[in-house]
């Protein structure tokens, strides 16, 4: 993941964006991490490219006995701990590259809401492995192609976004299931997600089988 882009960017920018009515991808977010808890019922969770919160003041999660953050921009995290410590039992935040994140206590629920298009996915899916627990589970949230439509929807935000959207590269949800693999995630599920805007999104549930390497 290449840091700078996002480094550039304000959090009020990228929030304004992604809760913009015609964008609407925060409030998609903030629901697929409330149903993957409820799903999962889940007591632990890390939260992979969680910005500010990303859905973090959902009531379910105020239950959840560990919290572990990653994000590359510590601006963002910072802006998280002061909204969350205090609803959170235990909240741990790790700055840098996805691909980079070690020593974590391994999870029972990691969830990736738009972040593997931004990452060097087999290593991504290496730090993945190594934070979730046997027989835990990896929500994945990857944005599709559609024709006519621009990769960034058009908002008051998105020329800020700009750089960000050069490093953004889609991620077929095949391609993933297949790397996944190897590192002992299997697809457990995957539907769509489709948005006012017209743009669809792929979500794919995995299962961690056994101790992956």
């Amino acid at each position: 993941m290449n840091a700078q882009p996002w480094n550039n960017i304000s959090l009020a920018d990228y929030e304004g964006h992604m809760a913009t009515p015609g964008v609407g991808q925060a409030a998609m977010l903030a629901r697929e991490l409330q149903q993957a808890l409820a799903q999962t019922q889940a007591r632990s969770l890390a939260l992979v490219g969680s910005a500010g919160g990303n859905g973090l003041d959902c009531a379910a999660c105020r239950g959840l006995e560990r919290v572990v953050c990653v994000d590359i921009n510590a601006d963002f995290l910072a802006v998280l701990r002061a909204r969350h410590a205090q609803q959170l039992r235990k909240l741990e935040c790790f700055c840098g590259e996805l691909e980079s994140c070690r020593g974590v206590e391994p999870v029972e629920l990691v969830f990736g809401g738009l972040v593997f298009e931004y990452t060097r996915l087999g290593e991504a899916l290496d730090s993945v492995a190594r934070m979730l627990k046997s027989g835990g589970s990896l929500y994945a949230v990857l944005q599709m192609p559609a024709e006519g439509l621009a990769t960034v929807t058009p908002s008051p935000f998105a020329q800020a976004l700009g750089a960000v959207a050069e490093t953004f590269n889609y991620v077929p949800p095949s391609t993933l299931i297949a790397l996944a693999a190897e590192r002992r995630l299997i697809e457990q599920e995957q539907r769509i997600i489709k948005l006012a805007s017209g743009k669809c999104f792929t979500l794919v549930r995995f299962k961690k089988s056994g101790d992956a390497p």
